[in-house]
C-alpha cells in the first residue's frame, strides 16, 4: 500500500514539473528542399527529418533525470530559423495586431485580421490573375466550335457546341485544380501551422484546436485531385475560415 501511494505521488510530482501537453514538432523538408520546421503534419510528399513528441520529450527527461521542456518561445525561434526575413517580419506584425486585438477586447479586430491572412494566402503574389485562366479557355472553346459550326447544319452545330462546351468545361476544371487549387492549398499547408504560433503572445492552442488544424492539413491533398469536384476545394476554405476564427477567439 505504501509502495502504491509512494508511485502516485511520483507521477503527480512527474506531471507538475512536464507542464501542459506540448505540440508535436515536426523537421521536414518540402518538395523544393527547403527546410521547415512546424507543429502540424507535413504534407505527404515532404521528407520528415525528425518528430519530436510530448512523449519523447519526457522520456528524455527521465533519462537526463531533468525538466527541459520545449517552450513556445524555442519552437517559434526554430520555425524562424527556417524562414525569410521578409516572412518573418509578416507574421510579426500578424501577432502584433492579434495582441492589440485581445489587448482591447475587440473581436471584429482578429477576424477581419483572419480574413487578410486567408486574403494574401489565396491570391497574394499575383495570384489572382491566374484565375482568368479557366475563363479564357473555356472563350477559346466556344470560339472554336462557333469557326467549325460556320456552314453546318443544324444538328451537327448541336453536336460540336456540345462536344466543345463539354471540352472547354473539362480542360478549363484541369487548369484551375493544376494552376489555382494547388498553389493555393500549399500555401494555407504553411499558413495553417505558422497562425497557430503567432495568435498575439505565446499562447498554447488547446488541443482540440490543434487537432481541428491538423484534420485540415490532412484533407487538402484529398481536395485537389484531378477527379476532385470543383467546388471541394472551396468548401474547404471556407471550413478552414470557420476554424481559424474559433481558434483566434478561444485559442
Amino acid at each position: 500500500m505504501i509502495t502504491l501511494v509512494l508511485t502516485l505521488l511520483l507521477q503527480a510530482q512527474s506531471q507538475e514539473l512536464v507542464g501542459p501537453p506540448q505540440p508535436s514538432v515536426y523537421r521536414w523538408k518540402d518538395s523544393a528542399g527547403k527546410l521547415r520546421v512546424t507543429t502540424t503534419a507535413p504534407p505527404v510528399n515532404a521528407t520528415v527529418i525528425e518528430v519530436l513528441t510530448h512523449n519523447s520529450t519526457v522520456e528524455a527527461m527521465v533519462i537526463k533525470e531533468e525538466v527541459i521542456p520545449v517552450t513556445l518561445e524555442k519552437l517559434r525561434s526554430q520555425m524562424e530559423s527556417t524562414m525569410e526575413k521578409e516572412t518573418i517580419n509578416y507574421w510579426h506584425s500578424i501577432d502584433k495586431l492579434f495582441y492589440a486585438a485581445k489587448q482591447s477586447g475587440n473581436n471584429a479586430e482578429s477576424l477581419k485580421t483572419i480574413d487578410a491572412i486567408l486574403k494574401k494566402t489565396l491570391w497574394g503574389d499575383g495570384l489572382w490573375a491566374i484565375s482568368l485562366l479557366p475563363l479564357v479557355i473555356m472563350a477559346i472553346s466556344l470560339l472554336i466550335a462557333w469557326w467549325v459550326c460556320t456552314g453546318l447544319q443544324k444538328p451537327a452545330k448541336t453536336l460540336v457546341w456540345a462536344g466543345f462546351a463539354f471540352a472547354g468545361l473539362l480542360f478549363s476544371h484541369i487548369a484551375m485544380n493544376s494552376a489555382i487549387y494547388r498553389p493555393q492549398a500549399k500555401r494555407l499547408d504553411f499558413m495553417l501551422s505558422m497562425v497557430p504560433n503567432y495568435l498575439g503572445g505565446y499562447i498554447q492552442v488547446k488541443p482540440d484546436n490543434q487537432q481541428a488544424i491538423r484534420s485540415h492539413v490532412e484533407a487538402l491533398p484529398k481536395t485537389i485531385t484531378p477527379l476532385s469536384p470543383a467546388w471541394i476545394f472551396p468548401m474547404e476554405i471556407y471550413h478552414i475560415r470557420q476554424t481559424l476564427q474559433r481558434v483566434v477567439l478561444d485559442p
